[in-house]
């Protein structure tokens, strides 16, 4: 009897050793199959990123030289808006009623013209996305760069998902991979990029963690060739220029280890942070409901807050809270990068998160992210007096919690705030963040798709 067993344990265990073989050739295969589809992507994204900062940067200087484009914004607000809302209707495949004023990309269409449309839209939707960020900076509208940098990279995977006809779980896995890399290549933080696109999305719970290796990989390359593209245009991303700044000031801040003192004036900080990241995001939903009420037509919103924004110019006296802020006229004005100093600004914080939501609340497109770097950073600027902390280190730390609190990504601040910062303020930059976002809470509790598609601009409406 024993002996009638052998050949079946043989057997079974050719059988196992099969079905392992099999299953390693699929791995591999799967394995070149994503490596040849990710890296060209990942390469074509941290170019075009590159290029993107570089036209930003040379019109900022432009505005700075001639700051009367500013009184055209209302007009330029209208132009982006009907041709954002004229490409919809052209690529739409159906006719919009009440509710509808966008190309859903998700909807399987039956007729040719709603399948070509579906296949083509995410490529229209780039040089559109980018154009738009280029007038909304150009003309003084206080948004990021950061959103449309996204925006691009998302549908340019969006569209190849479509070329290749990959099932759906895969062209999410393009897509979100497309989206890290935009992220990584945008802030130099290529694992804060794989991070960021699975906890915005919440889709890891469905394309499970297996889909970090694709992100990280895009993430990664793409961070890499934009950085290198950068070298090689003479161009410095906003962690090129606060990266190197030190969080402690050579004015008798010396710690080696964490300090509990230092420690009880960071959560303070972080408190004001999430409230700020609370009211931030509110105050652009509200204010979004707000314009809808006061006017209908969409395409005329932007026309609302071009006038408020020129309004509010007029009374600040000064141009530093229009566009992005990272960079500034004068040596000394209020900045991003001037927050790391020892000089105090005041209130420039509550300027800048007035100028931001008279833009986002009213349809000019960029990003939010990067007026809320400058607030975040203001405002840790101008509480480090008052709590006794350097300056630079409640700046940096501020400039991440307030991205945590308004976009309930802590974990992925965290990470940034290692990658741009070091590890060595690391405790200080978590514990900001942590509180930052307990204090905020939740903000974004839609479901993960809708989440994607806001990540892809398709949400967005004027």
């Amino acid at each position: 009897m024993l002996l009638d067993k052998i050949p079946t344990t043989h057997q079974s265990h050719a059988k196992i050793l099969r079905h392992d073989f099999a299953t390693i050739k699929t791995k591999i295969f799967q394995g070149f199959f994503w490596f040849f589809l990710l890296t060209p992507l990942a390469v074509t994204i941290g170019i075009l990123t590159a290029f993107f900062f570089l036209t930003l940067e040379k019109i900022t200087y432009f505005r700075f030289d001639h700051s009367w484009i500013i009184f055209a914004l209302p007009l330029a607000g209208v132009a982006m808006a009907l041709t954002y809302i004229g490409v919809d209707r052209l690529l739409a495949y159906q006719l919009f009623d009440s509710e509808k004023h966008h190309l859903d990309l998700e909807e399987k269409p039956t007729s040719l013209y709603g399948k070509i449309c579906r296949a083509i839209a995410p490529f229209i939707r780039i040089p559109i996305a980018f154009l738009a960020a280029l007038g909304s900076n150009l003309f003084g509208a206080s948004v990021g760069r950061e959103g449309v940098a996204l925006h691009m990279a998302g549908n340019l995977s969006l569209g190849l998902g479509h070329i290749f006809r990959l099932e759906e779980k895969h062209r999410h896995i393009l897509t979100i991979s497309g989206i890290a890399g935009g992220f990584g290549a945008i802030f130099g933080a290529p694992v804060a990029g794989a991070i960021f696109v699975l906890e915005a999305t919440g889709l890891w719970t469905r394309l499970g963690y297996g889909t970090l290796l694709a992100c990280a990989y895009s993430s990664i390359i793409a961070s890499l060739t934009c950085h290198v593209t950068e070298s090689l245009i003479s161009l410095k991303s906003l962690g090129d220029e606060i990266g190197p700044l030190p969080l402690f000031v050579d004015k008798g801040w010396h710690f080696n280890t964490t300090n509990p003192m230092l420690l009880l004036s960071v959560a303070l900080a972080a408190i004001a942070f999430g409230i700020a990241g609370y009211v931030y995001t509110h105050g652009i939903i509200l204010g979004r409901q707000l314009v809808h009420k006061i006017c209908k037509p969409h395409w005329l919103h932007p026309a609302i807050g071009g006038v408020i924004t020129i309004l509010l110019f007029l009374l600040c006296g000064t141009d530093v809270y229009l566009g992005l802020g990272t960079v500034s006229h004068y040596p000394n004005d209020a900045s991003t990068v001037n927050f790391f100093t020892d000089n105090y600004y005041g209130m420039a914080w509550l300027w800048k998160l007035v100028f931001t939501l008279a833009a986002l609340s009213t349809g000019f497109r960029g990003g939010k992210v990067t007026p809320m770097f400058f607030i975040g950073a203001a405002l840790g600027s101008s509480l480090a007096p008052f709590l006794g902390a350097p300056p630079p280190l409640l700046a940096g730390a501020g400039m991440l919690a307030m991205f945590a609190a308004a976009t309930s990504t802590p974990f992925t601040c965290m990470i940034m705030g290692a990658e741009i910062f070091g590890t060595e303020n690391f405790v200080y930059c978590a514990l900001a963040c942590i509180i930052a976002y307990a204090i905020a809470g939740e903000i974004n509790t839609t479901p993960p798709e809708e989440k994607l598609k806001e990540l892809l601009g398709v949400k967005q409406q004027y």
